[in-house]
Formats: structure tokens, C-alpha cells, sequence
């Protein structure tokens, strides 16, 4: 029954914003009725880290520019590796621990700047592996800083007509930008209150083996390598991530995909395509979100990839619903209508369920 999924999900956006700062606490609550055409309801709350993002007050060392952080977070046990503001220049790439949390003392303070070069292979400036759990990324910058003498193609605002250039791969004839901000494997793994500029191609990358990761109040925007070969995505593949109360902008799709089932992107700000690129395995929720695409975006508000390019059709049963959109380059909202619920048949653009 669709009502049943619209009045159960209305109950669950109250609870992901009662909680505290868009925090879903898994297992908390329970769908009601038996419709086993919306069985997935009951995973849709487990999304992101179980039991929310903890509040972990001890801290294991404490840091200020030119210290060694990978030092900082293999030396001991669990804890915070806390960095007092200022600018940390990455030369290689950092990789957290299970339970070690990498915590700024502000947002806007701290810089994490990625001094890397990456030619076709990319690599990443801060990684959560496959064996990780309980590790955090919290209240600081990561900028990429391998070309500071040229800027991401980009428009400044939502509006002004198509921008070929800045949807290209290796700008300025610089191929060396293969550089990710985060990656993301293992489970019960966040990212929180943070922001991710000028990536060299993807902002965030979450593995296909990965599940129950929170992606939480996080501004993305910008990105060098936008073109095709996929670049300059947000990619989540895995199982039962959350993304929540972040905003996305400027970078070249926000992409679910390989795979990826149950996962949850609710409560934020979207100025890109929300796009099932390539086989994705279907059961994904997508609610609550303002989407707006620019002018000067190829892409629609929700779309998919192409068997012209090889990608696969998108999975079943992803559900589109309550969301505010607009498009800038046709004037018009689409796929907003209150109490319908939208799903993706085949390529192309979604359809009323």
C-alpha cells in the first residue's frame, strides 16, 4: 500500500530530525502493517552507523601543524587525535584505525590540504578500510592542493547556460589530479561536520563492501576532473549508508550505484544530478531533499547512465518521494509531487509507482 510508505517514511524524516542533528538511531523503530511491497522499510531504518554517531570524549593525542598524523592515530588504542587549528599539507595518504577518531578543533580551522599528484590511478587523502569500524572524520576541511595555480571550471551560480568546459577530464591539460578526498570502506565508518573543496576528482568514494556508514553535515563542492571515466562523483555503493543534512554542489554526479541496496540519502541540499549510474541494486531511498540543477548541468534532477555507454539498467523498488526540485535549465519542478512515490523502471527518468 502506498500510503502505508508515505505516512511510515513522514514518521521516519520526524525521527532522523527529533534525534538530534539528523541522526538515525538503527533499530528505532519498526515498520507498521505486513505489505511486503515495502518490506524494505524496515532496513531503510538501520541506515548508517548503529545506534547513531557516538560522542567519544577521550582524547589519544593532540596535534598542531607539521605534527605526523598517521603516527598520531597507529600509536595507542582508541581515541581522538584532535588538531588544533591551521593548515596540515598531505603529502601521502592518511588511513584512520578502528575506534580512532580524526576530530578538528573547527570546521572552518582546521585544513587538511592534499598535496598529491595521482596520473590515472586515484588516490585517496584520507581512507577508511575494508577493516575498519567505529572510525570518524570530524569538524574539519580536506581541500585539494596539488594545483593551486589553476581553478576548477566551474559556474558561479545556478543559472547562466551549459558549460561544455567544465565537465572535462584532466583541465588544463593537467593529468596528474587523480587525487579523492575520502574513501570509505568497512562499516559503522563517518564522516561528520565537515567540508570537502575542490576535490581532484571524487569528494567521497564509499566501497561496495561497505555498510551502516554516516555521511552527516557535510558542505562538498567543486571538482577538477569532472568528465567521463567516472570522475568527480559522490559514489556510494555498499549497503545501508546515510547521508543526511549535507550540501553538494559543483561536482559532476551524485551517483548510487554497483550494487549499492538500502541505501538512505535524506534531508539535504543537492545542486547536482542524483543519478543510478550503473547497476545498482534497487531498494535505495531517496526523500526529503532539495534538488536544484543548474543550467548549465547536462543532467537532470534524478537519471541514469546509458547502454549506449555500457552502464546497466537501474534495480528495482528505489524509492523517490517527498522531495523539493527544480530545474533551472527547463524552468520547471520534476518528479516533486507530494504523495507520490517515483521509481525507476528502466533508463531514463522515473516514473509515478
Amino acid at each position: 500500500m502506498k500510503n502505508l510508505l508515505i505516512s511510515f517514511i513522514s514518521v521516519f524524516i520526524f525521527m532522523t530530525v527529533s534525534v538530534g542533528q539528523a541522526q538515525i538511531y538503527g533499530g528505532g523503530c519498526q515498520p507498521t502493517g505486513d505489505d511486503t511491497n515495502y518490506s524494505a522499510i524496515a532496513e531503510f531504518v538501520t541506515a548508517g552507523v548503529y545506534g547513531g554517531i557516538p560522542e567519544i570524549t577521550n582524547i589519544k593525542a593532540t596535534l598542531n601543524p607539521g605534527d605526523n598524523i598517521q603516527q598520531a592515530i597507529d600509536n595507542g588504542e582508541a581515541g581522538v587525535v584532535y588538531l588544533n587549528n591551521g593548515d596540515y599539507n598531505i603529502y601521502e595518504p592518511i588511513y584512520l584505525k578502528s575506534n580512532v577518531i580524526l576530530r578538528g578543533q573547527s570546521k572552518d580551522g582546521v585544513k587538511l590540504k592534499s598535496i598529491m599528484y595521482a596520473t590515472g590511478t586515484k588516490v585517496n587523502t584520507l581512507g577508511i578500510g575494508a577493516d575498519v569500524s567505529y572510525a570518524g572524520i570530524e569538524d574539519l576541511t580536506i581541500e585539494y592542493a596539488g594545483a593551486t595555480d589553476i581553478e576548477p571550471f566551474v559556474r558561479n551560480s545556478l543559472d547562466g547556460g551549459y558549460c561544455a568546459e567544465c565537465f572535462t577530464n584532466d583541465p588544463y591539460g593537467r593529468d596528474s589530479l587523480y587525487v579523492r578526498l575520502i574513501f570509505i570502506g568497512g562499516d559503522n565508518n563517518w564522516v561528520d561536520n565537515c567540508n570537502l573543496i575542490k576535490s581532484g576528482t571524487d569528494p567521497i568514494y564509499i566501497t561496495g563492501s561497505a555498510s551502516h556508514n554516516t555521511i552527516r553535515r557535510t558542505l562538498v563542492d567543486h571538482s577538477y576532473n569532472k568528465g567521463g571515466d567516472g570522475n568527480g562523483y559522490i559514489d556510494i555503493r555498499g549497503f545501508h549508508n546515510l547521508i543526511t543534512a549535507c550540501t553538494v554542489r559543483r561536482i559532476r554526479h551524485f551517483t548510487i550505484q554497483q550494487g549499492a541496496m538500502y541505501n538512505v540519502v535524506i534531508n539535504n541540499q543537492i545542486e547536482v544530478d542524483v543519478n543510478f549510474h550503473n547497476g545498482d541494486g534497487g531498494y535505495n531511498l531517496i526523500e526529503g531533499n532539495t534538488l536544484l540543477r543548474p543550467s548549465w548541468h547536462a543532467w537532470t534532477n534524478f537519471a541514469t547512465g546509458g547502454l549506449v555507454y555500457g552502464h546497466q539498467p537501474p534495480g528495482p523498488n528505489n524509492y523517490i518521494l517527498n522531495n523539493t526540485t527544480y530545474d533551472y535549465k527547463d524552468g520547471i519542478s520534476k518528479f516533486s509531487d507530494p504523495d507520490v512515490i517515483y521509481t525507476f523502471l528502466t533508463y531514463g527518468s522515473p516514473t509515478p509507482t
